[in-house]
């Protein structure tokens, strides 16, 4: 699944998609996937969610920030 823009503006590359996503700090994180698809995340929880994910499964990183994993 390819992400096509992160909260309408255009994603070119990986890189550039992680750069959106970490000076993000709006509530909702929003997606737009291949196939008129949309994600939209609370920022907040999904900083929990993270948080939790790497203390429960001692998944060790070198920022604080936002892991979004799909599956």
């Amino acid at each position: 699944m390819q992400v096509v823009a992160f909260n309408g503006k255009p994603v070119k590359n990986l890189k550039s998609l992680a750069n959106m996503v970490e000076n993000f700090d709006d509530e909702f994180l929003k997606f737009d996937l291949e196939y008129d698809q949309v994600l939209s995340l609370s920022l907040s929880l999904s900083l929990s969610l993270t948080h939790t994910h790497t203390h429960t499964h001692t998944t060790h990183t070198h920022t604080e920030g936002l892991c979004v994993c799909v599956f």
